[in-house]
């Protein structure tokens, strides 16, 4: 995928995997620490 997204001009990326085995208190923790992220990197 990284030479298309490369050729396509698009910045790397990060992706959230869920499944049956997933908890809600896992997908709360995601949800903040995007929150977190998105703060120290001004977005």
């Amino acid at each position: 995928a990284r030479p298309l997204m490369k050729y396509l001009g698009i910045p790397p990326t990060a992706r959230a995997s869920f499944y049956l085995y997933n908890t809600n208190d896992e997908v709360d923790l995601l949800v903040e620490s995007l929150y977190k992220a998105r703060t120290v990197f001004g977005l």
